[in-house]
């Protein structure tokens, strides 16, 4: 039971969510002087589990754990809600080839393991996994979500943010200059629609893709150059080929 969404949600591109609309969205934050602060997304799969990217969490040592938190339910990335659960780190697991030579941010995949289950609610609902049944072609239309910035060296939005995006092939993704095909690794994903993409603040939030009225993590926000910029998509991880390893860590991991 996974990638279900309220039933009265409404959908515009690019601009404030609703609250509850995007229920796996999670806030990975960290404490300072002044409260917490958000840093990176991510996405729950699991009670137990959220995926992110690695890049977002390859420095957090275990000794650090406590001064991280995971904020599930929330939406206004500085106040605190009452449907919102916060909950700490049990465990990281970061893909062992992320940033495998010749490719920076290669498999940039992360699990993260809560340190209690998160308790599914209106708010809170884990986004099902890939799982290799249904396929996402290029020119499927997707969703982005996080409080990145708006633009480049803009002010970060205190709201969720949503805006819709399209898959492209690898081929669309590296045409007419834009990235070196040699940039683009098989465990990448292309997504870009004219003047909407993900921002700075946004890694390691979900790409999500609708079939059947469930919603699947199809990609996780990853690198680009820029954002919004019309010759370099969106780069995202590639969960329907990194689905073995998300599936073989929470296997054995239980």
């Amino acid at each position: 039971n996974c990638g279900v969404r309220p039933p009265a949600s409404r959908i515009v591109g690019g601009n404030d969510a609703m609250h509850g609309e995007w229920p796996w969205q999670a806030m990975l934050m960290f404490q300072t002087p002044l409260g917490y602060k958000q840093f990176c997304g991510g996405a729950l799969v699991h009670e137990d589990w959220v995926v992110t990217a690695s890049h977002c969490i390859n420095d957090i040592r275990p000794e650090d754990y406590k001064t991280h938190i995971i904020s599930l339910g929330g939406h206004n990335k500085t106040g605190i809600m009452s449907v919102e659960q916060r909950i700490g780190i049990a465990k990281i697991y970061l893909h062992a080839d992320y940033n495998l030579y010749p490719h920076q941010y290669n498999n940039d995949v992360a699990l993260i393991r809560l340190a209690k289950p998160a308790i599914r609610t209106r708010y809170v609902q884990p986004v099902c996994l890939a799982d290799g049944t249904v396929s996402f072609p290029p020119g499927t239309e997707c969703w982005i979500t996080g409080w990145g910035r708006l633009h480049s060296g803009g002010a970060s939005p205190e709201i969720l943010q949503q805006a819709k995006t399209k898959l492209l092939s690898y081929a669309e993704c590296t045409k007419n200059g834009s990235y070196e095909a040699a940039a683009v690794s098989s465990t990448m994903l292309c997504a870009q629609v004219p003047g909407i993409d993900t921002c700075q603040g946004d890694s390691g939030g979900p790409l999500v893709c609708e079939n059947n009225n469930k919603w699947t993590l199809v990609g996780v926000t990853s690198w680009g150059y820029g954002c919004a910029h019309p010759d370099y998509p969106g780069i995202y991880a590639k969960l329907t080929e990194l689905k073995d390893w998300v599936f073989h860590h929470m296997a054995t991991n239980p």
